[in-house]
């Protein structure tokens, strides 16, 4: 419960970015892609934590749900989500930033 009331206060300092302010690209790293209202996409699991040094998984920023990557099955994709909040809890966490889940 503490960890869910941490979580809450941290989210109230979150500014929205207005979508269409961040410029597409297949490079875009999670939260920007997702807060610019395109459809990440990362082959394998989602919300995998990555170890200091290790080789994050591979990802794509789509413009939208009609990229190969969200109808193929080794990717999990935001779009599978029905809000950006939900979604952003698909982006890899960096285990030396955030811990272990």
């Amino acid at each position: 419960m503490k960890y869910a009331i941490a979580a809450l206060i941290g989210l109230a300092g979150v500014q929205a970015i207005p979508t269409g302010s961040i410029t597409w690209s297949e490079q875009l790293k999670c939260g920007g892609c997702i807060k610019g209202g395109y459809n990440f996409c990362i082959k394998g699991a989602d919300g995998v934590v990555v170890e200091k040094g290790a080789t994050p998984p591979e990802f794509k920023c789509c413009k939208d749900a009609t990229c190969a990557e969200n109808k193929d099955a080794a990717w999990k994709c935001s779009s599978a989500y029905s809000t950006k909040d939900l979604s952003l809890t698909m982006c890899p966490q960096r285990k030396d930033r955030c811990g272990t889940k």
